[in-house]
């Protein structure tokens, strides 16, 4: 460089050997050492935010480090083998802030739910990354097994799961006394399809039921099915699950924090769970000893859907008044009710003999009758004219039954080639 800086200070020309020899070629040199010391085991991990800061000022424009450094190791003869690899490191280490944030989260959940399973891998990254010496470590320490799971753990490092993972925290005494009074996600699942049912519409109670709803099922995993014996593997595996969730709710950090200031709230749907389910079983009750199936078309009901009948359009059910209540009225079903409530006994927890007997009576006689009508809307779309006016009476309780102790009654035809077939639910239907 003597006689370039020679040259420089006299005005002179330089001479072309001159710049090839103390420019270019040293240029190349230094390139090339760049690119050796990369390929060694023994680079250590803080030079390279050096050589990314020098090449940064010295490269116009926006840099690409991974491009400029894949150029630089194949120059100084690196295969492409250890080339992926050695970006692949790199890029390891640049997200090291990231992976070191998201280690954190994961140990803090393991302590907050006493988990006793095998985390050495994940205190191991934790311990490296919060050492103050960890820019000091040579590239070799990142090996493939270090890769890994860095890999796994960089996949929940974006920043809104990291936020989706500090308010589950932030909130875990809530989601503690949440699981203490629904102990499973299908009792979680009752409790918010109470509270919508049974809130007014106002914007305050339908942001309740919508958070409530959806921090019971987005971070479901996590609530409740982390075992105690989880390790890191199972505790990666449902956090993912969270992500995925997180992707299709993004408010869901809100909702939690929005959902876990309504303790009160959510202790007064759970004292009116019980309520609900009394007066289901009191439905179904009624039902059973009371009720009368009817399947039949209805062809002038506006409401019904004559050219292509659904079950809705030829079931309904009527419950005769109680005798001994003279305020007592007759009710009425259609499919839908019934699918509704057949729906609400069957999330009935904790049934006793009594309350099992009055829902195992209303399934059997209910989807017995919807067998029924099935077939009666496959022979009405086959064309079949016969039944046209047809009507099946399905009694629930056998001592209602009008031609006792028969419990089904067809009848089909019309005026005088009126046709009554009478049954019994239990036995073969006869003539």
């Amino acid at each position: 460089m003597a006689q370039l800086a020679a040259s420089n200070a006299q005005n002179q020309p330089v001479d072309i050997q001159v710049f090839i020899t103390e420019v270019v070629e040293a240029s190349l040199a230094s390139y090339k050492q760049l690119g050796e010391s990369l390929i060694a085991d023994s680079f250590v991990l803080s030079n390279f935010d050096t050589i990314k800061a020098d090449l940064t000022k010295k490269i116009k424009g926006t840099f690409k480090w991974k491009q400029e450094f894949e150029t630089m190791l194949k120059f100084s003869g690196c295969e492409m083998a250890l080339v992926s690899d050695r970006i692949r490191q790199l890029e390891v280490y640049e997200k090291f802030k990231q992976i070191k944030e998201i280690s954190t989260l994961l140990l803090k959940l393991k302590e907050l739910n006493n988990l006793t399973g095998n985390f050495k891998a994940l205190t191991q990254i934790h311990s490296s990354l919060h050492s103050e010496d960890y820019h000091q470590k040579r590239i070799s320490d990142i090996d493939v097994e270090t890769v890994r799971i860095y890999e796994e753990l960089e996949v929940l490092g974006e920043d809104n799961m990291k936020v989706c993972l500090n308010k589950f925290i932030d909130n875990f005494e809530f989601i503690k006394w949440l699981k203490s009074i629904a102990h499973t996600l299908q009792k979680l699942k009752i409790l918010a399809e109470i509270a919508s049912e049974s809130e007014n519409e106002g914007a305050l109670e339908i942001v309740r039921c919508q958070s409530l709803t959806m921090v019971c099922t987005a971070y479901g995993p996590l609530i409740y099915d982390l075992p105690p014996s989880a390790d890191y593997t199972t505790l990666l595996k449902l956090t993912k699950q969270v992500q995925h969730n997180l992707s299709k709710n993004p408010n869901l950090p809100h909702r939690i924090d929005v959902i876990a200031k309504e303790r009160q709230w959510i202790d007064d749907v759970k004292n009116s769970k019980g309520n609900t389910e009394a007066s289901t079983l009191k439905q179904a009750g009624k039902i059973n000893e009371r009720g009368i199936y009817e399947v039949a078309l209805k062809p002038r009901d506006p409401k019904s859907n004559a050219g292509n009948p659904c079950l809705n359009d030829v079931i309904r059910l009527s419950v005769e008044r109680d005798p001994s209540n003279p305020n007592d009225k007759v009710k009425t079903y259609t499919y839908l009710e019934l699918v509704d409530l057949h729906d609400k006994l069957a999330l009935v927890v904790g049934k006793e003999k009594g309350e099992q007997e009055i829902i195992r009576y209303f399934e059997d006689i209910f989807e017995g009758v919807v067998s029924i009508a099935q077939i009666y809307l496959s022979l009405l779309k086959s064309g079949t004219v016969l039944f046209n006016r047809w009507l099946a009476q399905v009694y629930c309780s056998e001592a209602n039954s009008m031609d006792n102790p028969n419990t089904i009654k067809i009848n089909f035809g019309a005026d005088l080639h009126c046709k009554n077939i009478f049954g019994d639910r239990r036995a073969k239907i006869r003539r």
